[in-house]
């Protein structure tokens, strides 16, 4: 079964279960009730309660079916969260990275003696960290700090949290899978493995392995051409060096 019939298969699967749940929504008098079929709209008290409470607990469950089908998490969106950084599934995001520009491509050279004005209190600390001092100081059109590593092979975007509301920078994944939460890095991050689009409002990027964690009032986007373990353990040493 390809991709596609699998997200068709889903969605046909969605619409049988709202059609079932919509059978349920109107709850008959129990038997012996005096409240006849032809008066439902003058019902007691305590069956209007009764379908008001059955009406909930349809909702919750069809909340909770819509959130684990895969196209539906692409329709809501947001479904995976850091800092001002959400993940989005789009399974057709797979032949939309091929001629998308890298996030460094429109970043702007700077002077290290420039970092405060674009983070106000820089972090300081990263030469003592797993990557050493960076090679490169940069500025982007979405804001913040961006270093380089290895000829730009592994970078750090470093934003201010406040910079960008929750929803301005929106990671898209073929699949789920490719996505995991890390929560013990800074206050909640996450990791996206491999090649992926990312989404500002200034422009559509394609991205390699990432890991994005908010921490100390700053989200932090390291990421690298590297294995996922690998880049996960340097943002580890980042999370655990740098001070402000």
């Amino acid at each position: 079964m390809t991709e596609k019939d699998q997200v068709r298969m889903n969605d046909d699967r969605l619409g049988v279960v709202l059609a079932d749940v919509g059978r349920h929504l109107v709850v008959d008098a129990p038997t012996g009730s005096a409240v006849a079929p032809a008066r439902r709209a003058g019902r007691s008290p305590g069956a209007a309660r009764r379908t008001l409470l059955v009406a909930a607990l349809v909702i919750t469950v069809v909340t909770g079916t819509v959130l684990s089908i895969a196209p539906a998490r692409r329709v809501v969106g947001g479904w995976l969260r850091a800092g001002g950084i959400d993940v989005s599934v789009d399974p057709d995001v797979g032949g939309h990275i091929d001629g998308l520009p890298s996030f460094i491509e429109d970043a702007t050279p700077i002077d290290p003696d420039r970092a405060s004005d674009l983070l106000v209190r820089p972090p300081t600390g990263l030469g003592s960290t797993s990557l050493g001092a960076p090679d490169g100081w940069w500025t982007v059109p979405e804001g913040g700090l961006l270093l380089t590593w290895n000829e730009d092979q592994t970078s750090l975007w470093i934003v201010v949290t406040d910079d960008h509301q929750t929803g301005m920078i929106d990671k898209l994944v073929a699949s789920a899978q490719a996505a995991t939460a890390q929560p013990g890095l800074g206050d909640g991050g996450l990791a996206v493995s491999g090649p992926h689009v990312m989404q500002t409002e200034h422009r559509r990027v394609a991205a390699n392995s990432v890991v994005a964690w908010p921490d100390g009032g700053f989200t932090w986007r390291l990421e690298s051409v590297a294995d996922l373990d690998d880049v996960v353990a340097r943002a580890e040493s980042i999370a655990a060096s740098v001070r402000w």
